[in-house]
């Protein structure tokens, strides 16, 4: 049965982004010298679709707790990287990258947009019983929306998938004191305001990369979303997904599937 149903899940993957795929080849071409005009007046550029995908990136290289974890002998080395990892997240600047994305997506003004590693990072008191921590940091869909609503444009999310909800500890003072991070990925997508959309379908996949941390398995889950929309009077399938590089060998197929 669960390889049935992971042959499922390989087929209808390579059909859905077939299908996307034919959307993206069509999305320009010679309509191209008609949309500065159209746009100037308004959404009138009906005949194509036009797409656009961006990976956020989360801010740093999560996988150096991972190693840091490996260490054994130091029961502080997965606080130590997680301390260290979140300050690159902070030094990486979302907030000023987001402003460099919506001016990219202000020049296309494409009608549906994949976005992939679209993060949120919270805080919270030392549990290391249960992923709790709810104070936000940092959230990108937020803040990228914010951004665009900054600069007039009309786009709304129509489908969203959450992927690996993941937390460890770090330092937050010179004496030791602990407190959680918790990292939440998902994968969005959004559509222009004159975009007719249908119901949106997301899931996580079977096969997941999983790492230990401290004695545990800790998975990190990757997922799609798809949402039909309508443009020109003509339908369409866009798929969304952000697969993984790094599959653990405790399933072959996973590989084989990726």
């Amino acid at each position: 049965m669960m390889a049935t149903r992971k042959l499922f899940t390989l087929l209808m993957t390579i059909c859905l982004f077939a299908v996307s795929g034919s959307a993206l080849a069509g999305s320009r071409g010679d309509n191209d010298k008609n949309d500065a005009g159209d746009r100037s007046q308004g959404y009138k550029d009906t005949r194509k679709i036009d797409v656009m995908t961006a990976n956020l990136y989360l801010g740093a290289d999560i996988f150096r707790i991972v190693e840091a974890a490996a260490d054994t002998s130091d029961p502080y080395a997965i606080p130590t990287a997680v301390t260290q990892v979140f300050g690159i997240v902070q030094a990486t600047n979302f907030p000023e990258r987001a402003e460099a994305i919506a001016d990219s997506i202000m020049k296309r003004r494409p009608h549906v947009i994949g976005l992939q590693e679209v993060s949120w990072y919270r805080t919270g008191d030392f549990d290391p019983t249960q992923i709790n921590a709810e104070n936000t940091v940092y959230d990108f869909l937020e803040t990228l929306m914010n951004a665009l609503g900054a600069r007039g444009l009309d786009y709304r999310v129509a489908g969203t998938v959450t992927n690996a909800d993941v937390e460890a500890p770090m330092f937050v003072s010179a004496a030791g004191a602990l407190a959680d991070l918790r990292l939440t990925d998902r994968d969005v997508i959004l559509v222009r305001g004159d975009v007719q959309t249908g119901t949106p379908f997301a899931g996580n996949y079977l096969t997941n990369a999983g790492f230990d941390l401290g004695g545990s398995t800790v998975y990190f889950t990757r997922g799609y979303v798809m949402v039909p929309v309508t443009v020109g009077g003509r339908s369409y399938l866009f798929v969304n997904s952000h697969l993984e590089t790094r599959l653990n060998g405790d399933d072959p197929l996973g590989i084989f599937y990726q």
